[in-house]
């Protein structure tokens, strides 16, 4: 595999490949500067032949090939793909990478201490140590960490890495930001486990494999409509806003992005309490929501982001209890556009913008957790309508086009927590049961061949911010799994006071 990664320029073009441009939304500065990796933890033996097979007959399929195509930046400075006619063993349409232990997971000195769970106290959150350090069982040492490798390379997109142990696969995916959003990821996942079944004509169909379905997203809406237009960050603020950023990470420069699980129990206590402060009782007919009298609805993950942002913002130790803070609450909005993304396909590519919850350090650190919740479930009702998308597309195009970087909102002081909340995604229900090794654990196990954790990591090269995250989701026990990045010595206060209240 090192052949691929190691030429030092861009590689000419192949008159035989298609060329289409990347979609508005897809390139940009930040998706550019971000690549994505999850590893999937099986606590099975998968057959790497059977995802291999997989994988050839998805990129056969029409719109599907696009996965394998090849990135380049055009004459005018933006991205492109480059389809190969063929995929062939010099002209892959993914590059998959295996490593192979004779011994058990608990048993190999990196394997056992990827985290996990069980046998942990579960009366308390659980902090793991750096997700990075994995790496040497997570992935290939030639896979790309940047999108330099896949622009001067000949490469795929997509990157594979399967990692077999005697009872567990780790299953790695890596690809540039600009491919898909973490909706996009599964949707590819969850079509390989379609034909891993042998279902391939359920294989939905690739929207957008041409044509840039959201190309008229925000061309006509006016920005100024857009529910927090007073508070973009442009101009003099926005510059305000990137001096504060930069400032920040460079006084606080040692920062660390690292795992937490919220057991089931500890957090059905917050979440219950949460629901006694809004006089509030659990919908029977749903375990992750409320119904409110006015049909609004406060989610899990409402309360869990109210919960962590309390817990962040009381380590950071604010000198000023009406500072102002930003939640940046990342959401998909295939959904409010069906007649540009037809429910009989997918969109594989980046369709999420943020809603923006604008608070007080005061106000997150003195009013109840419901408070906060309500907040945050009401800004993501307000700003997730169709006319509200239209009109923040709006003013992210305008800023795009000046900056190279989508909008921001709120105050140029702000402390801002960014959160990508991938649960929706159903990570932990991927389906890869029918690569089983011993297909008669299926019988045995009905969540043989579904991950028992998920392990999100992200190389950030060029736009570097602290305090943001991702929720990879609820596993099976019923445990939400948080990666977070912010400082080594906030991650310390967290601990400390964590254990305090166990005292």
């Amino acid at each position: 595999m090192g052949s691929y990664v190691s030429k030092p320029s861009s590689p000419p073009r192949i008159a035989s490949d298609t060329v289409i441009p990347l979609h508005y939304f897809d390139d940009n500065s930040m998706l550019r500067s971000f690549v994505p990796e999850v590893t999937l933890r099986f606590d099975d033996v998968l057959d790497v032949d059977k995802i291999r097979n997989a994988l050839d007959r998805l990129l056969s399929r029409k719109g599907w090939r696009k996965l394998g195509a090849r990135v380049r930046f055009n004459s005018k400075g933006k991205l492109e793909y480059h389809i190969p006619e063929t995929y062939t063993p010099d002209r892959p349409g993914y590059i998959l990478t295996e490593d192979k232990y004779n011994v058990r997971i608990e048993e190999h000195p990196v394997g056992a201490q990827l985290p996990h769970p069980v046998g942990k106290d579960k009366t308390r959150p659980l902090f793991f140590g750096d997700p990075f350090s994995f790496a040497s069982i997570t992935r290939h040492p030639d896979t790309p960490k940047t999108m330099e490798k896949w622009l001067h390379c000949d490469v795929p997109q997509l990157f594979f890495h399967v990692t077999s142990f005697e009872n567990a696969t780790l299953f790695t995916t890596t690809w540039p930001h600009t491919l898909a959003d973490a909706m996009g990821f599964s949707m590819i996942l969850n079509s390989i486990s379609l034909i891993l079944q042998g279902k391939d004509h359920y294989v939905p169909e690739y929207l957008g494999a041409e044509e840039d379905l959201l190309q008229t997203l925000g061309t006509t809406a006016n920005p100024k409509d857009f529910v927090l237009h007073d508070y973009l960050l442009s101009g003099f603020a926005g510059l305000r806003f990137g001096l504060y950023l930069a400032l920040d990470m460079f006084i606080n420069r040692r920062n660390t992005l690292r795992a937490i699980c919220v057991p089931h129990t500890y957090f059905q206590r917050i979440y219950e309490e949460t629901l006694g402060e809004l006089n509030l009782t659990i919908d029977p007919k749903s375990t992750c929501r409320v119904q409110l009298p006015d049909e609004k609805f406060v989610s899990e993950s409402d309360v869990l982001f109210a919960w962590w942002s309390r817990m962040l913002l009381s380590a950071l130790k604010p000198r000023r209890r009406d500072a102002p803070v930003g939640l940046m609450n990342v959401f998909d909005y295939r959904a409010e556009f069906p007649h540009l993304l037809p429910k009989q396909g997918v969109y594989v590519g980046n369709a999420t913008f943020g809603g923006f919850t604008l608070l007080t350090c005061q106000q997150i650190l003195t009013s109840t957790l419901g408070f906060v919740a309500q907040r945050l479930r009401n800004s993501l009702n307000e700003q997730r309508t169709r006319p509200q998308i239209e009109a923040v597309a709006a003013a992210h195009r305008e800023a795009l086009d000046k900056t190279g970087f989508t909008a921001m909102f709120g105050q140029p002081d702000q402390y801002l927590f960014a959160l990508s909340n991938w649960h929706r995604a159903k990570l932990f229900q991927v389906d890869f049961s029918a690569a089983l090794v011993d297909p008669a654990k299926k019988e045995q196990n009905r969540l043989a061949g579904k991950p028992s954790y998920v392990h999100p990591v992200g190389y950030n090269n060029g736009f570097a911010i602290r305090n943001f995250g991702a929720v990879s989701g609820r596993d099976h026990e019923g445990n939400w799994w948080l990666s977070w990045f912010t400082g080594d010595d906030t991650w310390d206060i967290i601990e400390k006071e964590m254990a305090k209240l166990l005292d």
